[in-house]
């Protein structure tokens, strides 16, 4: 039977879920027994078993939650179940028997613990309990001993007025079992599905979490590995080469943005200290662009060489980038300009020479 087959393995959600229906229940059978409890205090002298019935209950109340605490809560509910069942009976026996009304009770046991375990293979086994228990009680009525209440002893003569309604009870428990379990069925299913459904989109945001974090690390160590290419270039796109004594070549290649254009006047200013630089050679041949930023820029930087009392020289200034310092207005005062590298060495070589040939003369 496809309808009675179902995966029984709850998921934590649904077991806490099921423990606090448990709970609720427990509280209900606690407070159906208050009334019991009233009139066993009222009639303790003459019916001192009620009472002691009535605590019996209690305590079993108590040990019912604990095993509810301990992980055996649907085992104490069928135990309970059976209890339940046997008052029922009990009670049937001493009111009108397997006929009175009272057996609606098997009804009402059937659908609240069904509601409340939410598990098919406990309401096959309290199915069992109630069949059990009513035909048991309808053969002890038949073949050993009438119901307490002689009012229905006309209807225990046999024929169609005893078995007839027996039956039908049986039928309708049968059709009632079966409505309730597929019910059951049909909950758990659906509550199964919509617990696999947040696990999965749990388990989606976790990747997705675990992506991002991973994407983060990833982007500090790019943003990492690009500060120190950077760093790297500006070290070599910035280097002070010392060519003779007292002469210092900067080279600039690339561009010339803000951050470099600070970094090259830092540079330059500790490389003229450092070397005690008396001439310095500014070579613009690998530079890109001379836009206004970058002209401001050299311009800062000669004179701040000049103020440390370095000769300042430009070479390689191509044809636009001249163009563009006459577009800007700028005029480049104080300060050396030749063609190239190469003039620019021999002329502080032509310098130093004739330095040299005028200390020779005689005075």
């Amino acid at each position: 039977m496809g309808l009675l087959a179902v995966d029984y393995s709850s998921s934590s959600t649904l077991k806490k879920q099921r423990e606090q229906r448990i709970r609720n229940f427990i509280l209900v059978y606690a407070a159906l027994n208050v009334p019991f409890l009233l009139i066993g205090l009222f009639t303790v002298s003459t019916v001192p078993i009620l009472l002691g019935m009535v605590m019996m209950s209690y305590i079993y109340c108590a040990i019912y939650y604990w095993l509810l605490r301990i992980g055996y809560g649907i085992h104490a509910t069928m135990f309970c179940a059976l209890i339940l069942v046997a008052m029922i009976t009990y009670g049937s026996h001493f009111g009108g028997g397997v006929l009175s009304a009272s057996n609606a009770f098997y009804f009402l046991l059937l659908v609240g613990l069904a509601t409340v375990l939410d598990d098919a293979r406990a309401l096959d086994a309290i199915m069992v309990m109630c069949v059990v228990a009513y035909g048991g009680l309808a053969l002890y009525e038949s073949y050993i001993e009438l119901p307490y209440d002689a009012g229905y002893h006309g209807l225990y003569q046999g024929g169609l007025n005893f078995t007839f309604p027996i039956i039908a009870t049986l039928i309708a428990m049968l059709a009632c079992w079966l409505v309730v379990r597929f019910s059951v069925l049909s909950l758990h299913r659906s509550t199964m599905a919509l617990e696999a459904s947040r696990m999965e989109a749990e388990s989606r945001a976790n990747e997705n979490e675990a992506l991002m974090a991973q994407v983060q690390a990833t982007n500090e160590s790019l943003l990492t590995t690009q500060e120190r290419l950077r760093k790297t270039i500006d070290v070599l796109s910035l280097p002070l080469i010392p060519l003779m004594p007292g002469v210092t070549l900067l080279p600039l290649v690339g561009y010339l943005d803000e951050q470099r254009a600070q970094k090259m006047l830092e540079s330059l200013l500790h490389g003229i200290h450092m070397q005690r630089a008396q001439t310095v050679i500014i070579d613009l041949t690998g530079l890109q662009e001379l836009d206004t930023q970058a002209s401001a820029a050299l311009l800062q930087s000669a004179r701040a060489a000049q103020l440390l009392g370095s000769k300042v020289i430009l070479t390689g200034i191509s044809a636009q980038a001249a163009a563009q310092l006459v577009a800007q207005g700028i005029a480049i005062t104080g300060v050396q300009t030749v063609a190239n590298l190469g003039q620019a060495i021999s002329e502080i070589i032509e310098q130093q020479q004739n330095l040299k040939g005028f200390s020779l003369r005689p005075s």
